[in-house]
């Protein structure tokens, strides 16, 4: 987690709603045995699944994050 100055911080659920369906995509980092490893993977939004909604995402069978 990254360290938000109370000043840019944003509570409003619908802007933050507002703002993943528009990018739509994710950056996704792990560090597995060979280092860091980061792999860009599309995003669905379900508002409604519990108080702060659910992301679903996607990588191909081909990107070796899914095996790390």
């Amino acid at each position: 987690m990254v360290y938000t100055p109370d000043h840019f911080a944003v509570e409003d659920r619908e802007i933050l709603f507002d703002h993943m369906e528009r990018t739509g995509l994710a950056l996704l980092v792990s560090v597995g045995p060979d280092g860091p490893l980061a792999s860009h993977a599309p995003m669905l939004l379900e508002r409604d699944a519990g108080p702060n909604g659910r992301l679903v995402g996607h990588l191909a069978k081909a990107n070796l994050h899914w095996q790390t």
